[in-house]
């Protein structure tokens, strides 16, 4: 896995990120997510972690790649398409549309 996207960040998109970045993966979100992210997630981590053993086992781990409008990810055989739609279910939501390249 080389990349894993916070779509937006609520816990149930983004507390995984520790266990993806483990893996070796790149952890992408939009800028906005990643500020909602370092506002709102240590609370949220600490809620959480009373409740859940596999978020007190693990750590909160911030997206390292952050982008403010589009970014797109192509390898000559796919392209993925992340792109931010201003706000909507939260300030920094993306959306993913991703295609086969012909070959």
């Amino acid at each position: 896995m080389r990349f894993v996207v916070d779509t937006h960040f609520h816990p149930d998109h983004s507390f995984g990120n520790q266990v993806w970045s483990d893996q070796g993966a790149t952890i992408v979100a939009h800028a906005a997510a990643l500020d909602q992210l370092r506002e709102f997630g240590p609370d949220a981590w600490a809620q959480q972690a009373k409740e859940r053993p596999d978020v007190a086992t693990s750590k909160l781990n911030f997206p390292s790649l952050i982008y403010s409008a589009g970014l797109t990810f192509d390898d000559g055989h796919h392209r993925v398409d992340l792109r931010w739609p201003g706000p909507a279910h939260t300030q920094g939501d993306t959306y993913a549309g991703s295609r086969a390249r012909k070959s």
